[in-house]
């Protein structure tokens, strides 16, 4: 198992972590990527591995808190 494996679980923590933490802020997958310091199609691939494992986690139009533009976001229910 490389790196990138090790830190996926991680990132997935983080991502809940910090959603639940900016309520009823959110940030786009880009700045979520900024973030972590992690490269974007790391946060594409953690997304729906979030919305899978919980419930209280979406995805909507809103906008990103950190650079403004509208896009689907993961947020809270």
């Amino acid at each position: 198992m490389g790196d990138a494996d090790n830190r996926r679980p991680q990132l997935d923590v983080g991502i809940e972590a910090l959603i639940e933490e900016m309520v009823p802020e959110a940030l786009c997958d880009a700045c979520l990527a900024f973030a972590f310091e992690v490269a974007l199609d790391d946060v594409h691939a953690a997304v729906p591995r979030v919305l899978q494992a919980s419930l209280r986690f979406t995805r909507k139009s809103s906008e990103c808190f950190r650079c403004a533009r509208t896009l689907e976001l993961l947020t809270m229910r």
